[in-house]
């Protein structure tokens, strides 16, 4: 069954291609019957005309008529390209009227260059919702959620798929709607944050790695902050120098080092370490950036978090319980709600999913 959805969905999408080549070789079969037409009548013409008309012409009139086949398929060519490209325009263009922008704040606050310098975060009775635009009966991801985590103190997100758990992540980020309630950030309300400021401020980790830049240096260190000597550091310490020096050292292209999945991990979170290593203080989100790789990876890049991230609040999303029982303490989410928030040993004696995790670890 999902066979055939699969072949018919696929039938669905390569039509349009196909019935363009479909019109592009009919295309070229008319223009080369017109030419073919074309050449009878000059044949006929000369012909006709064979007393009169010089062989010059007649050879001029034979070489133009060559060239006049392919330039009839180059302009017609060139005219169906221009009109998908300004179909593809016309999608671009509607989709920045139709799509709307992300709302402003309206009166955004002043922070200082070292915020959050402690990282201390509380979450007061959050409601949140990726479309709450119908406010009487909005579609909640998260429901009368508070937390309240210490400045340097490390806790595990953990829960069920669809708990809520990456959603409470984006809305530190603003990424979110958050009609109800409020996150303070070193006692600053984030939502009177500029969101582009707000976001610079926290240090991110996805299970998608995703690294910006041509060169190794500028994927790790975009603004040109740190020396080569600091750059190539953190790059030992996190066992990947040896990629990096056979792709041509910090200067070599990305797309050469070749990384596997656990050494791309490894490379976003030496970009981390490098960023948050910077100045004191911040909070760091892990969502779920252990989720593809082996174990013994995972340990090693949970060593690197507790040894190069000191200090740091360190917010993360698990799934693995060995790991979960690392943190500081532990918040179980089910439906939205979080349904445990304590030590470890607390939690797990509590939590009936965390027994589930020990008979599947």
């Amino acid at each position: 069954m999902m066979l055939a959805e699969l072949r018919d969905s696929l039938d669905r999408t390569q039509e349009p291609n196909y019935l363009l080549l479909v019109a592009q070789t009919w295309l070229r079969l008319v223009l080369a019957l017109l030419v073919a037409g074309l050449s009878v009548v000059i044949v006929g013409v000369a012909v006709a005309t064979r007393r009169s008309a010089g062989g010059g012409a007649i050879g001029v009139a034979f070489l133009n008529l060559v060239t006049l086949g392919a330039g009839l398929t180059n302009l017609i060519g060139s005219w169906t390209s221009l009109e998908t490209s300004l179909g593809a325009i016309a999608r671009i263009e509607a989709f920045e009227r139709d799509t709307p922008a992300e709302a402003k704040v309206s009166s955004p606050v002043e922070v200082p260059a070292n915020w959050p310098e402690r990282g201390e975060l509380k979450v007061e009775n959050l409601h949140a919702s990726y479309d709450a635009s119908d406010s009487r009966d909005p579609a909640w991801g998260l429901q009368d959620i508070s937390l309240h985590v210490q400045a340097g103190e490390r806790v595990a997100i953990c829960g069920r798929s669809g708990s809520g758990k990456s959603t409470l992540l984006l809305s530190f980020l603003a990424l979110v709607d958050c009609p109800k309630g409020r996150i303070l950030l070193d006692d600053v309300d984030i939502s009177q944050v500029p969101r582009q400021l707000l976001r610079s401020r926290f240090h991110v980790v996805s299970q998608d790695t995703f690294a910006q830049g041509e060169s190794v240096r500028e994927a790790l260190d975009p603004d040109g902050s740190f020396p080569d000597d600091a750059i190539e550091d953190v790059l030992r310490e996190c066992a990947i120098m040896d990629n990096v020096a056979a792709a041509g050292g910090l200067s070599g292209e990305l797309s050469s080092a070749n990384f596997s999945a656990g050494e791309a991990q490894l490379f976003v979170l030496a970009r981390t370490i490098l960023q948050a290593g910077g100045r004191p203080g911040g909070v760091v989100l892990l969502d779920e950036a252990t989720s593809s790789i082996d174990v013994a990876t995972e340990k090693k890049i949970m060593d690197l978090i507790a040894r190069k991230l000191q200090g740091k609040t360190v917010i993360s999303v698990l799934h693995r319980l060995e790991t979960a029982l690392e943190y500081d303490r532990i918040a179980v989410l089910e439906n939205g709600r979080v349904a445990h928030f304590g030590a470890p040993d607390e939690v797990l004696r509590d939590a009936e999913l965390f027994s589930t995790m020990r008979k599947t670890s």
